[in-house]
């Protein structure tokens, strides 16, 4: 079995990663519990890599929307609730948030809206409504949002 890692090796291996890649601090303090570092050094240990710059959570959170709305495509809330999960700052939150264009966030919506609509067979206009929105929100989508552009479907409006 491998030996764990001392106070020490643990810093020198999170800098390597926070060199490679964006972290937040609650990654890193998982990576120390995963590792057994005592937790008395768990401060003194992200006080080092913040300072030195190997984290930085400011960096982090617009990489990380950047990434999951360029690459995967997640609605606002569902980026900002894995956001919360890392115990972000509510405010680095909203102005990461912010680096998404509203006019392409709107146009891809509607782009996978209507996508979407074409496989649905119901002649239900409510219930293909409800399809859609579910289908959007579940995709990190605002309700409201969903609904003003589901409004604009020629034959959905009610």
């Amino acid at each position: 079995m491998k030996n764990p890692l001392n106070s020490d090796e643990a810093l020198k291996q999170l800098a390597i990663l926070g060199s490679r890649e964006e972290l937040c601090l609650q990654d890193a303090l998982k990576k120390l519990n995963r590792w057994k570092i005592s937790a008395d050094k768990h401060q003194a240990i992200l006080n080092q890599l913040v300072e030195e710059k190997f984290i930085d959570e400011k960096r982090y959170t617009a990489s990380f929307v950047r990434d999951k709305w360029n690459l995967d495509h997640w609605g606002r809330l569902k980026i900002r609730h894995a956001l919360k999960s890392k115990k972000i700052n509510e405010s680095l939150i909203h102005t990461a948030l912010g680096l998404i264009d509203e006019e392409e966030y709107k146009q891809y919506l509607k782009d996978l809206l209507l996508k979407k609509y074409k496989t649905l067979l119901n002649p239900n206009k409510l219930a293909i409504k409800a399809a859609l929105s579910r289908f959007a929100v579940n995709r990190g989508f605002e309700w409201q949002l969903v609904i003003d552009l589901l409004n604009e479907f020629p034959g959905l409006e009610l």
